[in-house]
């Protein structure tokens, strides 16, 4: 786990966040890759309706409490997408939910909403963390044999042609390749994540 920033999510939140914490990205969870795929539908709901949101980091946040974070990962109130306009996969609203581990959007990846559909994407992570600020190589994620690897943020991506799968409209996020470019894909391809929480 690396640094990414300190009090990030302070007095945020409709249920304000008061405790003075450090926020870490998390590697190191890419074996096999994840996806971004809809739990139901094709995508209309948004994030908090992917496979990854409802099952994948739940999974992790539980391994992080086993393996040395025990009961140090705190809970805080976000913002996160809920509803998608299917005719252009543009975000349309967001809800109020608790989380202890999240991927990060990619307005704090980069700082701006290259792909991203919507302020209802940014919703209270409106700044870029000071991890990718100071050091923007850290966007680029290296395995430890050297490879670099696409990754997964949590934001809903603008297609302006969603029937690009034989078809079918499609509704895409916003991740970074290994080349370091920041582009869109598909929900059912397989990346890396590094998802962010907080400690305190």
């Amino acid at each position: 786990c690396t640094f990414a920033g300190f009090d990030t999510y302070l007095h945020t939140g409709n249920i304000e966040f008061t405790r003075h914490h450090a926020t870490l990205l998390a590697d190191g969870f890419g074996n096999g890759g994840y996806t971004m795929t809809p739990w139901e539908g094709d995508g209309e709901k948004g994030y908090i309706d992917t496979e990854m949101w409802l099952y994948g980091l739940p999974e992790m946040s539980t391994f992080l409490q086993n393996n040395g974070f025990n009961d140090k990962i705190i809970k805080h109130r976000t913002l996160l997408t809920n509803s998608v306009d299917k005719t252009k996969w543009c975000s349309t609203s967001n809800m109020w939910v608790d989380t202890y581990l999240n991927l990060p959007s990619e307005f704090q990846v980069t700082g701006n909403s290259a792909w991203g559909t919507s302020g209802f994407e940014i919703g209270c992570d409106k700044g870029q963390l000071p991890l990718f600020f100071l050091n923007p190589s850290a966007t680029i994620l290296i395995e430890s044999d050297g490879t670099r690897k696409p990754w997964w943020t949590r934001t809903v991506a603008y297609t302006s042609n969603p029937f690009n799968n034989g078809g079918a409209p499609e509704i895409n996020f916003v991740c970074l390749n290994s080349y370091g470019q920041i582009t869109t894909s598909g929900t059912g391809i397989f990346y890396n994540v590094r998802p962010i929480f907080c400690i305190g």
